[in-house]
């Protein structure tokens, strides 16, 4: 099976491979955390970073255990069987990243599309194919950027 997924932000949460959305997610927190490193996803994040993010109120060995147990439960939606563990959710004692090579966001695209349009404005002359560029991008553009979870 393709490590491949896309991550959907605009409008809904949810991961895409193939024919297969997932939508919900074992707890808020996991959403939260999808989302962040889908922002994010071209550095790594350090453990007591997330930790301290979205546990920031519990100890920090329970936070450790609330971030392990959340990306469990991630992991098996982002590499279900058939997919090598670790190759979309990369997480080591220190960091968790996920691999940008493997997972691309429908907000880069929409963002990749908004900065090539101003790119094509901007020339001398205006090259007309930047409304192209624009139609692309409100394509992609499906709602608001992390719904319920921003």
């Amino acid at each position: 099976m393709n490590a491949r997924c896309r991550v959907q932000l605009l409008g809904a949460l949810q991961i895409h491979r193939g024919d297969q959305s997932i939508g919900r997610f074992r707890t808020y927190k996991a959403g939260v955390l999808l989302g962040f490193l889908a922002t994010y996803r071209h550095r790594p994040h350090a453990r007591e970073e997330i930790v301290g993010m979205l546990w920031p109120e519990v100890d920090e060995a329970l936070g450790r255990n609330s971030l392990s147990q959340c990306l469990s439960s991630l992991r098996s939606q982002l590499e279900p069987a058939g997919v090598e563990s670790g190759s979309v959710l990369i997480a080591d004692r220190l960091n968790i990243q996920l691999n940008p090579e493997a997972v691309s966001t429908d907000r880069d695209d929409f963002l990749d599309s908004i900065k090539l349009a101003e790119r094509l404005k901007a020339a001398v002359p205006p090259d007309p194919s930047s409304f192209a560029a624009l139609g692309k991008a409100v394509e992609l553009y499906s709602g608001d950027f992390l719904p319920g979870y921003y």
